[in-house]
């Protein structure tokens, strides 16, 4: 299992990432590097996570198909949203149910089709490698 053991590159203080009360809300992850405050000279610096015996924390979420285009997934059903509500009140009791009923299947292949794309270009990837 990987550990979060860095070296900080000022003052050579070993420690655990893991350890450190507040790490992961004050510092950034670029890559395979972490800026973060060392512990004892409180200094920033730029650590490698890769460069040390120890191993870094793995990066889930660049390895996930769906965090990558979670934007995609999340529009489609921000416009649906929008569009049931223009159109609710504009058409406040002329037949507004029915209208939303046949609004609704647009917006459910629009939420729909970017998931099954993605889930097949993972596995695609996944057959790859």
């Amino acid at each position: 299992m990987p550990t979060s053991g860095l070296v900080c590159p000022k003052c050579k203080y070993r420690f655990n990432y893991e350890f450190i009360p507040g790490a992961s809300l004050t510092s950034i992850r670029f890559g395979s590097k972490r800026y973060m405050c060392c512990p004892k000279c409180n200094k920033w610096a730029m650590f490698d996570l890769s460069k040390y015996p120890v191993n870094g924390l793995p990066k889930y979420s660049d390895s996930k198909a769906l965090a990558r285009y979670a934007p995609f997934l999340i529009v489609p059903l921000f416009a649906w949203a929008v569009f049931l509500v223009l159109i609710s009140n504009s058409l406040v009791g002329y037949g507004s149910a029915a209208i939303m009923a046949i609004s609704i299947m647009p917006a459910i292949v629009l939420a729909i089709a970017p998931i099954l794309f993605i889930t097949k270009k993972a596995r695609l990837v996944k057959l790859k490698s």
